[in-house]
């Protein structure tokens, strides 16, 4: 019995084992991990942020921001490769007022990056509008009271 979807190839091969009972042997080809939404706002809250500016230079984005408590954060994403300022947002996949990481991003595989190396961020600021990056590494850099 052969199964194929879009998505995987799962091959399942039954045989009588050598103590008479049925065996099953199972080959998986190409299953792709589905994508996972990880909302992270123990890192840094996104809600109702003011002051929201992007500067981006050599490949590093930093964020700025002040968040709903009067926090200032300066967030520096490193070897940024993707980058989308947004209002659009699925809100089936996406709270609209916190920082999302995706795990098995298909974003990533879709511009080829390494999914080892790379990670996908969608950080949802409800006051502003949602802000999408690729990047090899995430940092905050600071949060202080004003």
């Amino acid at each position: 019995m052969e199964l194929t979807g879009k998505r995987s190839s799962l091959r399942i091969v039954s045989r009588l084992s050598k103590y008479g009972g049925l065996q099953l042997i199972s080959e998986t080809l190409g299953i792709r991990k589905m994508e996972k939404v990880k909302v992270i706002n123990s890192i840094f809250s996104t809600a109702d942020a003011e002051d929201v500016s992007i500067e981006f230079d050599s490949y590093d984005l930093v964020l700025r921001f002040t968040d709903w408590q009067g926090l200032n954060h300066i967030i520096k994403f490193s070897d940024t490769e993707f980058m989308r300022w947004d209002d659009d947002v699925n809100y089936k996949k996406f709270r609209g007022d916190c920082p999302h990481e995706i795990i098995d991003s298909e974003l990533i595989k879709t511009k080829n990056l390494d999914s080892n190396v790379f990670h996908h961020y969608m950080l949802c600021f409800n006051a502003a509008s949602n802000l999408e990056i690729i990047s090899a590494k995430m940092q905050l850099l600071e949060p202080s009271g004003t």
